[in-house]
């Protein structure tokens, strides 16, 4: 089968075509054609010559819109890389028709980043590393004390879907090492408080923290508040 190819396809589908429909040269007065010739490529399989096109030097030439979307999406993949446990449960509620990284993906994408000086980076405080119905904890303090971090809230059970078996699930992120570490299996809420120490050599001035509540059985969960730490006097 021959094919002739116009020069109206891009680059990649003249490639592509041309590998699915490849001519067979018979010989002719120019013998077996081998290796390179201008634009195509000559070859021999099976007892049989071909010919095929040349791959062409590519230019990923990116608009600047897509290099903009690119900077955003490599900036909150490495985040959600960073505790993909976490948000597999954070948003569970959300991954009904696909998973909770996309769901968080598409959140964050939309919700959390800034642009500033012409770069892009996270808003911390708009951050959701959980999200769904499930009523959060009211007066929540954050305190650090030798190493560890104290945490202390109201407990509300009984008011709204509130339960007094919600676990606690918490949340740390290092802002310059890009690293997080989490519990997902905390206090519960009727226990108004919990302790998580804290990991050595990380500065509180680089972290910021999260909180959220699930259900026992991971159906449900809370949104996530974002938490500021109260310095010791």
């Amino acid at each position: 089968m021959m094919l002739e190819v116009s020069y109206f396809f891009p680059t990649f589908v003249t490639y592509y075509l041309t590998q699915i429909f490849m001519a067979r040269i018979k010989k002719g007065i120019l013998g077996d054609v081998e290796g390179q010739l201008g634009g195509v490529i000559g070859y021999r399989r099976n007892g049989k010559n071909f010919l095929r096109a040349a791959p062409a030097s590519h230019h990923d030439k990116r608009s600047e819109g897509q290099m903009k979307q690119r900077k955003k999406f490599a900036l909150v993949n490495e985040f959600i890389l960073s505790a993909i446990p976490f948000f597999n449960i954070g948003y569970k509620v959300l991954a009904q028709q696909h998973t909770a990284y996309n769901a968080a993906m598409s959140y964050l994408l939309h919700h959390a980043i800034k642009e500033v000086d012409g770069d892009y980076l996270l808003n911390y405080q708009r951050i959701m590393v959980s999200l769904g119905t499930l009523l959060p904890a009211p007066n929540i303090s954050l305190k650090e004390e030798e190493g560890m971090l104290l945490l202390t809230w109201d407990d509300n059970s009984g008011i709204g879907n509130a339960e007094p078996s919600d676990v606690a699930m918490f949340f740390i992120h290092h802002k310059v090492q890009k690293t997080s570490i989490y519990l997902l299996d905390g206090s519960r809420r009727a226990d108004c408080g919990g302790k998580i120490p804290l990991k050595s050599g990380w500065n509180t001035k680089d972290l910021v923290f999260y909180l959220a509540f699930r259900r026992e059985n991971y159906e449900e969960v809370s949104c996530s508040q974002p938490l500021f730490l109260i310095s010791n006097p």
